[in-house]
């Protein structure tokens, strides 16, 4: 399965879409009334408005460049590793899994068992639900429980 541009960011961007639901109209919000104050007060608030939407733009620079841009998913890195074509292969996640269904496209002569540790009661953010509703689990995906020390 090839991936289609963006769909790293895109994935960032409707799983919080709670967090720039506020964020952006926050931000324009305080350069618009910012334009209302002066002196330090005006400078403490455009420095803060500038600050916070470079970090979320620089967060999906980032973000884009390593999911979007990289040959992460393309699995090529795996090649330098010279795995022989029949492995076993366990894939951990936490809820949200891209990576099972190209690993076994690549290894297709592999076993692959995948286990997923996310709990509804310890892992309580919105961004993992709603991933794990856009995406289900791999077929044969087994759950485990996390033990904290």
């Amino acid at each position: 399965m090839q991936r289609k541009a963006f769909t790293g960011v895109w994935n960032i961007i409707r799983f919080n879409w709670h967090f720039y639901a506020v964020s952006v109209p926050l931000i324009i919000a305080t350069f618009y009334f910012s334009g209302y104050l002066n002196g330090l007060l005006y400078l403490v608030f455009i420095t803060g408005a500038v600050i916070a939407g470079l970090s979320i733009l620089i967060s999906l620079f980032v973000s884009w460049y390593i999911y979007d841009r990289s040959n992460l998913y393309s699995l090529n890195w795996l090649e330098g590793l010279n795995l022989p074509a029949a492995i076993n292969i366990a894939n951990i996640n936490a809820g949200f899994d891209e990576t099972s269904e190209l690993l076994k496209n690549k290894y297709p002569q592999s076993s692959l068992d995948v286990f997923d540790f996310y709990d509804p009661n310890k892992h309580t953010e919105i961004s993992i639900e709603r991933a794990r509703r856009a995406y289900p689990p791999y077929p044969g995906t087994l759950s485990i429980n996390t033990v904290n020390p």
